[in-house]
């Protein structure tokens, strides 16, 4: 017993709808000084977001600003990446290895996807653990160290 063309097409257009939702969130919280604010200052050239400086900024402020800019990695949201990249995965394999240029049925795609999401999140709160909380501590062990001897 099959999936119906109609749930199919359906299932498919909630679960992009869902996506395109979460890559837009991560758009805002990649290029936003508040994502959470409807109306607010969104240039998409990364000026006004964590890490980002001014002219008129002291020295300890811009120490601070590229501290707290090394942490956006440490800091960001795994699990949004890795959705929007099991999504484009996802329909990748559904059209070119499992199916004949057509979509599989929903349940299978997003079994498959869910697959990929926990392979890919995994991996990547793995490498944030291991390799950026790392370098965004040292980072900020030589910020307080030049911070000391500013003063």
């Amino acid at each position: 017993m099959g999936v119906s063309k109609r749930s199919n097409i359906i299932a498919y257009t909630l679960i992009t709808i869902l996506v395109v939702w979460i890559a837009i969130s991560e758009w805002r919280d990649n290029n936003c000084d508040d994502a959470y604010v409807i109306v607010t200052s969104c240039k998409g050239d990364g000026r006004n977001t964590r890490g980002s400086s001014s002219p008129d900024d002291t020295p300890n402020q811009i120490l601070s600003n590229i501290e707290e800019g090394a942490k956006s990695e440490e800091d960001s949201i795994k699990w949004r990446r890795a959705l929007i990249v099991s999504y484009i995965t996802s329909l990748l394999i559904s059209v070119t290895v499992c199916s004949n240029g057509s979509l599989i049925e929903w349940p299978r795609f997003l079994t498959c996807m869910v697959i990929v999401w926990a392979a890919i999140y995994f991996t990547m709160n793995f490498y944030s653990a291991h390799v950026s909380s790392v370098i965004s501590k040292n980072i900020g062990d030589s910020i307080q160290l030049l911070k000391n001897k500013i003063q």
